[in-house]
């Protein structure tokens, strides 16, 4: 059963700033800001899923206009196909966010990742790319669906990597972002310093001189 968030949908223009999880998977749950506090959906439309694939890498871009433009012959497919990315992308943020916390995931998560890993293993087939193995989408799997199917092997192929003491969840007000932690000291709390370290700070700053 596809799971709805609480909070607005809104249209956003991705950008560099927006891919600060370190991992394709993890930068996905990050398309909605404020997890913690007033949920904004940043995927509003099937369009919106495609081009924030392309820029993570997840899809080339070739494959990203395709979609774009099956999604326009068959909208309803289209929103079928949001609303399956959508529940995927609770799943991939509530599994990481307990890693983080360390805390067992819920057992309906853990199997849902795996049901959609081995859907998506089955929808593609391995190939050479500069000298890589690379996983490319089957013919037939050329379905608007196929970006979730990339995501969910992603994100069940980062569970079983993932470095845990390394995991975070921001510390921002507002923000519940997750990434990975590859600072050298491995004391990084904040998605991004340039806006929720600095609103962190700022904030402590205007408590301090309150209290005064």
């Amino acid at each position: 059963m596809t799971r709805v968030l609480p909070g607005c949908i809104e249209s956003h223009a991705f950008s560099p700033a927006d891919f600060v999880g370190g991992e394709p998977a993890l930068d996905f749950a990050n398309t909605i800001a404020g997890w913690n506090g007033n949920p904004r959906d940043w995927l509003d439309s099937y369009d919106s899923l495609a081009g924030w694939a392309r820029q993570a890498g997840v899809i080339r871009d070739e494959l990203s206009a395709a979609l774009r433009r099956q999604a326009e012959i068959e909208p309803k497919a289209a929103g079928m196909a949001l609303l399956q990315a959508r529940s995927l992308r609770e799943d991939i943020h509530e599994y990481f966010c307990a890693i983080a916390r360390e805390t067992t995931p819920d057992s309906r998560v853990i199997e849902s990742l795996f049901s959609r890993w081995r859907k998506a293993a089955d929808s593609h087939a391995p190939n050479i790319e500069g000298g890589r193995l690379v996983l490319e989408p089957k013919r037939k799997a050329l379905l608007l669906g196929v970006i979730t199917d990339r995501l969910a092997y992603l994100a069940f192929e980062l569970a079983r990597t993932v470095d845990a003491d390394r995991l975070r969840v921001c510390d921002g007000a507002n923000c519940g972002w997750l990434f990975i932690d590859r600072s050298k000291a491995g004391r990084r709390r904040w998605c991004d310093m340039a806006t929720c370290g600095n609103a962190a700070k700022s904030r402590r700053h205007y408590e301090r001189k309150a209290g005064e």
